[in-house]
């Protein structure tokens, strides 16, 4: 492949000149610039938008909890909603208050509440999806 910029074409295109008598083959100009490598995924979700750090201290508090309790085992917790909105309230006021990490896990207050909030938002996102 050339590194010199220009991309070989992919057919040949054959013009007719019937004045002239004869056909003539030729070679298509390579496309514009900004016909090459389009992508139409402007309306989908930009992961690389994503807070990679934050995201990981996200999974050592899931990877933490699997290991207290069980895998899943949020899932089961009742009664859901407000056992998790305590739960991210109590991290979220640690926080405020001066302390950044959590005495028991040893891992960043405010992870532990974004792990609450995403159990909040999966398990409401999938009602959502139940519902008729």
């Amino acid at each position: 492949m050339s590194t010199d910029g220009f991309i070989p074409p992919r057919w040949e295109h054959v013009t007719y000149y019937p004045y002239e008598g004869h056909a003539q083959k030729t070679t298509p100009a390579p496309p514009e610039p900004e016909e090459i490598g389009l992508k139409f995924d402007t309306d989908k979700p930009d992961y690389s938008l994503t807070p990679w750090a934050a995201l990981e201290e996200v999974v050592k508090v899931l990877t933490y909890g699997a290991k207290k309790y069980s895998r899943d085992n949020w899932q089961h917790v009742t009664p859901f909603k407000e056992r998790y909105l305590a739960a991210a309230l109590r991290h979220i006021v640690a926080y405020a208050r001066g302390e950044t990490i959590d005495p028991e896990s040893g891992l960043h207050h405010l992870a532990h509440a974004a792990t609450s909030l995403c159990y909040l938002t999966e398990k409401d996102m999938a009602k959502a999806h139940e519902s008729p």
